[in-house]
């Protein structure tokens, strides 16, 4: 699977024209034709083929023939068919393809630099209101019911706007506010909220804005480089690509693990207990509720009845549960289990979505076994999804980059 989607990761880049000589990774837009001792064969001519050099797309030999050309040149690029070639009239046989190179294009730093720029930013103090992105440095206090909270008071905090650093509200209760205001943002905790006593309860913070910063526009060089540990740009621009790469793997991994469900989904049908269904369906709705009444809306704005729209969600209740059963299953089956360092390494990413709150949140899952739980079963969910790719044929699909990151949960249940 990891190598997969690496190769996966590897192939999802932005391309550009190149003026030089093609070298490997580039991309080389080409018409070719083929022949055997002057005789050209079916399937040896393609016209406007993008290759990219050093993918073994083509026969051996080919590739490594094209790797200098320039957009405009002809080559004549000789190979020889492999001996276990499908088709036996030409295994083993020497080839001699001509060749026009139409373009040559190389992977752009574009994306590259954006990351840089948005991730590596120096801030100024902003005169004005705060706008998405701008840094605001507050005091805050939380109250539920009127009652301050623990944990709900900080002083002095820098927060991105937009970032989702904090429960959802928060962040956009403070846009347009300006350095002296003073706001009470009101919030819903979420339903799934780390700390039982809050979750699902309405809150209000009391802040005050000391300060609104915006970011200045970054200068991508050698002095950033240095200034972030590295020695030149070069090799900093190495590591975000890696981590690019990483983000493309992620992306792409969402998606197999889509797939796989379905094919699980679609290949069991049971009696699923009731009981669990109803619980599933409970926790759903329940969500769905807090969300609809924290932006206003009834199930009328989704087009729909409030029937129409819990039929809908417990189908998505049915379908948890049976993939829950049946993942659960094939794990025991084939003696997959999720080790306690794994589940404390769950905890300590989960902890850190929490700024300022890390103690309380190990403190939370240290004394509640249902939470761990909760940590555990979705690592226990990629381990087996995992298992069954391993076993599966992954099949390369190119597709544009918004639709990688496109949330596979938004596509419909196959």
């Amino acid at each position: 699977v990891d190598e997969a989607l690496d190769r996966l990761a590897k192939n999802v880049r932005n391309y550009t024209t190149k003026d030089g000589a093609a070298a490997k990774d580039d991309v080389v837009v080409i018409d070719y034709e083929g022949s055997i001792d002057g005789t050209p064969f079916a399937g040896g001519k393609g016209e406007d083929f993008s290759l990219t050099l050093g993918s073994g797309t083509f026969i051996p030999g080919f590739e490594d023939g094209l790797i200098g050309a320039k957009a405009g040149d002809n080559r004549d690029v000789k190979v020889t068919f492999p001996t276990e070639y499908h088709a036996p009239e030409m295994a083993g046989k020497n080839a001699v393809f001509a060749v026009t190179v139409k373009e040559v294009k190389q992977a752009e730093d574009t994306k590259i630099d954006d990351e840089l720029a948005k991730n590596v930013r120096n801030y100024t103090t902003k005169d004005g209101a705060a706008a998405k992105d701008d840094v605001v440095v507050i005091d805050y206090e939380g109250s539920i019911d009127g009652s301050p909270f623990a944990g709900g008071k900080g002083e002095d905090f820098s927060l991105t706007l937009g970032s989702g650093t904090f429960i959802p509200g928060f962040e956009d209760g403070l846009i347009g506010a300006k350095a002296g205001d003073g706001r009470d943002v009101k919030v819903a905790f979420p339903t799934e909220y780390h700390a039982p006593e809050m979750a699902g309860k309405d809150a209000v913070f009391a802040v005050t804005v000391k300060e609104v910063k915006q970011a200045e526009d970054t200068k991508i060089n050698d002095e950033l480089a240095k200034k972030l540990g590295v020695d030149d740009l070069a090799t900093l621009k190495t590591r975000v690509r890696e981590q690019l790469a990483d983000d493309y793997k992620s992306a792409s991994r969402l998606h197999l693990k889509r797939r796989v469900l379905d094919a699980l989904d679609n290949a069991h049908s049971f009696h699923l207990p009731p009981a669990m269904v109803e619980h599933e369906f409970t926790n759903i709705w329940a969500q769905v509720e807090e969300e609809l009444k924290r932006e206003g809306k009834t199930a009328a704005d989704e087009g729909k009845t409030e029937d129409e729209l819990k039929a809908e969600y417990r189908k998505i209740a049915e379908r948890r549960v049976r993939l829950g059963l049946v993942l659960g299953k094939l794990g025991e089956q084939n003696g997959i289990t999720i080790a306690n360092d794994e589940v404390q390494r769950a905890i300590m990413a989960r902890a850190r979505q929490f700024p300022g709150q890390e103690q309380q949140v190990f403190q939370f899952y240290s004394q509640n076994q249902q939470a761990q739980a909760e940590i555990r079963a979705p690592l226990f969910e990629d381990k087996v999804v995992d298992f069954i790719a391993e076993l599966a044929t992954i099949t390369d699909k190119k597709v544009d980059k918004d639709i990688l990151f496109a949330d596979p949960e938004d596509e419909p249940v196959k």
